[in-house]
C-alpha cells in the first residue's frame, strides 16, 4: 500500500507554514488512532474524518476549512471527486449521522449532488462547507440524526439539505443567530455559517422536541 504522508503534508502545506502542517498531521494521526508512521493510502477515510474534527481549531473561516479538507480528500483512491457514476442519478439521498465518518459521507453526498445539478466548484464547496456544519453540530449536540439532500426543480433549479435531529431542541433560535452570540460549547456556530453559505435557512424547533434544520442554495 503506497505511503499517503508526503502527499498529505504538500496538501496541509498549501494552508499551513511546514512546521505546523507537520503538527496537524502528527495530531491527526494520534486522533484517528493511526500509526505514527507512514500514512497508508486505506487509513486516508479514517485520516480525513478526524482532520474534519480538528481543523476548526486552526482555520476559522468554513470556507477555507472545506478547502483545506477537500485538497486532503481528493488524495483517496475512492474519491468521487471528478464525475458522478450516475449523471443522473436520485433526486434525494439520506445519510444517517452517528460517527464523524458520517458527517465526512453526508458533506461529500452533498457535494456531488451539486456537481451534478450544475453548481460552480465555488458553490459546491459552500453546500459541502454548510452541510458539514449541520452534520457536525447533530454529532456534537445530539449524537444521532439525519441529513437529507434533495434536488429541487421548482420553482428553481437548486439544492435542499434537511438535518434532523431529535435532541433537546433550541429554546431561543433568535439569539443562538444573533452575530455576537456564542455559547461555552459554540453551539449556534455552525447554524450562522450555514445561513453565510447558503441562500435560505429556515430553523424548526422545540425544546424537547428536536430540531430541523433546512437550508436551500439555489442556481444562479
Amino acid at each position: 500500500m503506497d505511503d499517503a504522508t508526503g502527499s498529505v503534508l504538500e496538501a496541509l502545506c498549501r494552508y499551513f507554514p511546514s512546521e505546523i502542517a507537520r503538527a496537524i498531521h502528527a495530531s491527526t494521526l494520534r486522533r484517528a488512532r493511526l500509526d505514527p508512521g507512514p500514512l497508508p493510502e486505506d487509513g486516508l477515510p479514517d485520516f480525513v474524518s478526524a482532520l474534519e474534527q480538528s481543523l476548526p481549531m486552526y482555520i476559522v473561516d468554513p470556507a477555507r476549512r472545506s478547502e483545506c479538507i477537500g485538497a486532503v480528500r481528493r488524495l483517496m483512491p475512492a474519491y468521487a471527486g471528478d464525475e458522478p457514476s450516475e449523471p443522473n442519478g436520485p433526486v434525494s439521498a439520506m445519510v444517517r449521522v452517528r460517527s464523524a465518518r458520517e458527517v465526512l459521507q453526508a458533506s461529500d453526498t452533498a457535494r456531488q449532488t451539486a456537481r451534478r445539478v450544475g453548481f460552480s466548484a465555488l458553490d459546491q464547496t459552500k453546500i459541502a462547507t454548510a452541510v458539514s456544519e449541520l452534520a457536525r453540530n447533530i454529532l456534537l449536540y445530539v449524537g444521532d440524526g439525519e441529513v437529507h439532500v434533495t434536488v429541487l426543480t421548482s420553482p428553481r433549479r437548486g439544492i435542499e439539505i434537511v438535518a434532523v435531529d431529535s435532541g433537546k431542541g433550541i429554546a431561543d433560535v433568535s439569539l443562538v443567530m444573533d452575530a455576537g452570540y456564542q455559547s461555552r460549547t459554540g453551539m449556534g456556530m455552525g447554524l450562522k455559517g450555514t445561513k453565510r453559505l447558503m441562500d435560505h435557512l429556515e430553523i424548526a424547533t422545540r425544546p424537547g422536541a428536536g430540531t430541523t434544520v433546512t437550508a436551500r442554495k439555489f442556481l444562479s
